[in-house]
């Protein structure tokens, strides 16, 4: 199916909002294979549906969902971020973006981040950018396509755990 036949709007049921948290874990699953640092908690299902009615609820937060023929192949969410000693602030930042295999390549998430993108300006956005992990060349590839640019690096290190005595 095209993704032009495509809704993209935010879940409007509890059973959208149930598939967007498996989405959302779907999302963390991916992201765990170019980092352990992703590594999601045990039982992470009870967790994303949580935050996918936060997501649903926030008001710096948008979240979409990619419907067709009434079911959810793909979601996104990002949230309006403020630094006001910045000029491009607010700044609208895309953190989870996940498209069901079988409706990749199709222009599905290019129609979600396009949307997100406007939803994002109606909620002050000057700029937009998207979080996702360093090693993901395909995201990065991706992303470049549509005219994004890097920014911002992040660095991680793990701090070792306190050991009570």
């Amino acid at each position: 199916m095209a993704a032009e036949k495509m809704a993209i709007r935010p879940p409007v049921s509890e059973e959208e909002l149930e598939r967007a948290a498996k989405f959302l874990v779907r999302f963390y699953r991916v992201n765990e294979e170019f980092d352990p640092l992703y590594t999601m908690v045990d039982d992470p299902e009870p967790v994303a549906r949580q935050l996918i009615q936060r997501y649903a609820e926030e008001e710096n937060s948008v979240l979409l969902v990619a419907v067709s023929e009434g079911c959810v192949v793909g979601l996104i969410h990002g949230e309006v971020r403020h630094n006001p000693i910045l000029r491009a602030s607010p700044l609208g930042v895309m953190m989870e973006l996940y498209v069901h295999p079988s409706y990749r390549r199709r222009g599905v998430a290019k129609r979600l981040i396009e949307e997100a993108a406007k939803k994002l300006r109606e909620k002050g956005a000057k700029a937009i950018a998207a979080e996702f992990p360093h090693l993901n060349e395909i995201a990065v590839s991706f992303y470049r396509d549509l005219g994004f640019r890097p920014l911002t690096s992040v660095y991680i290190k793990e701090l070792e755990e306190k050991v009570e005595r």
